[in-house]
């Protein structure tokens, strides 16, 4: 595995503040970086979008030629 590329809404975006986290309570997608920190992590998570804002961004990695082959992806 060379990636992970996480879609999703707001349970999945970075810039996302509506939950109180702080040092000792971080995010699922936080504890993966932990836990592969050898592996390159893209969160594309933006909270209040659905599978249609996801699917366009894999769309264009897919058909814009980014080789995704052996990457994890991760829908939220």
């Amino acid at each position: 595995m060379k990636n992970i590329h996480i879609f999703g809404d707001s349970f999945a975006d970075p810039d996302y503040y509506g939950l109180i986290v702080d040092s000792e309570n971080k995010r699922w997608y936080e504890l993966l970086s932990q836990k592969y920190p050898n592996i390159e992590m893209n969160n594309f998570g933006r909270a209040s979008s659905g599978p249609h804002y996801s699917f366009s961004l894999l769309y264009d990695m897919v058909f814009g030629g980014e080789n995704i082959e052996n990457d994890l992806i991760i829908f939220i």
